[in-house]
């Protein structure tokens, strides 16, 4: 029987691929507040992979992205895998980023929200996002966020130029309740 916690975070977002990757997540995490990451069967996910990213929270001015897809980096137009986040957001808005971040880790919650992609073809393509976070298998190391990015059907248009090596910042974001409550959206 799912639950409301769980209906609402299928229900957070309109792409089937979206629910895929939510359920995956329901799945891996069973009867524990969150899933490990021992506990991950990427089969699950396989035909999502090339648009999943994991980050860590290493500390409040390190988001270190530790995996992601291929077609993610073909969006962007540069490698986003051993980089840090962080460092990668225009300055203006890196408390947002950090305090997103920094939440969605230590709470637990989760996020949905919209990205437009800027392609190196100068071609907007804007994606829905969901953040869901994993456990460690050791208590010792940080929480992983797994971003999963689900391209917004036939929604491609065009800007001037690309952005760059600058990952910037969503502002439709909200957080996603996953027992544990959610902070307030418009902080810092």
């Amino acid at each position: 029987m799912i639950d409301g916690i769980e209906a609402a975070l299928l229900a957070a977002g309109s792409e089937p691929k979206s629910k895929t990757f939510v359920r995956a997540w329901l799945g891996w995490r069973g009867e524990r507040s969150l899933p490990l990451r021992s506990k991950l069967d990427l089969v699950d996910v396989k035909p999502l992979l090339r648009l999943v990213m994991l980050t860590e929270v290493r500390g409040p001015d390190e988001i270190m992205v530790r995996v992601c897809g291929t077609q993610l980096s073909e969006y962007l137009g540069f490698e986003l895998t051993g980089r840090d986040l962080l460092a990668l957001t225009p300055p203006a808005d890196r408390p947002i980023r950090r305090y997103r971040f920094r939440e969605m880790a230590g709470r637990p919650c989760g996020a949905v929200f919209q990205h437009h992609h800027v392609m190196p073809s100068g071609r907007l393509y804007p994606s829905e996002v969901i953040m869901l976070p994993i456990d460690p298998d050791d208590p010792a190391k940080p929480r992983l966020l797994m971003h999963n990015f689900a391209p917004l059907r036939g929604q491609f248009t065009s800007k001037a130029v690309p952005d760059g090596q600058a990952v910037p910042l969503s502002h439709d974001f909200r957080f996603l309740d996953i027992g544990f409550g959610i902070p307030d959206s418009t902080a810092p």
